[in-house]
């Protein structure tokens, strides 16, 4: 069941990055930027031991994410080019 929702969802991304392209991964990487700017906002105001490890926690997992879609952005760019001389 896990498999069939994980390959559903692979699918659907592919479907995206194919019908969108770069704003799909633009408008990601907009989305987590902006909510790494939120958490460290929150951040600051709760200085509390348990808030603050859960958010830095969380924080870590979204620069881990926006890695990720800088990569995909990336990769998706120089396939473009490589198309692009291929074509010429």
């Amino acid at each position: 069941m896990i498999g069939e929702i994980l390959g559903a969802v692979h699918r659907l991304d592919d479907w995206l990055r194919g019908t969108l392209g770069r704003p799909y991964h633009a408008a990601l990487g907009i989305g987590l930027v902006l909510e790494i700017i939120g958490h460290i906002r929150e951040l600051h105001e709760a200085m509390t031991s348990a808030g603050v490890v859960r958010l830095a926690l969380v924080m870590l997992l979204y620069l881990l994410l926006l890695v990720h879609q800088i990569g995909e952005l990336s990769d998706h760019a120089e396939r473009r080019r490589r198309r692009a001389v291929r074509d010429l």
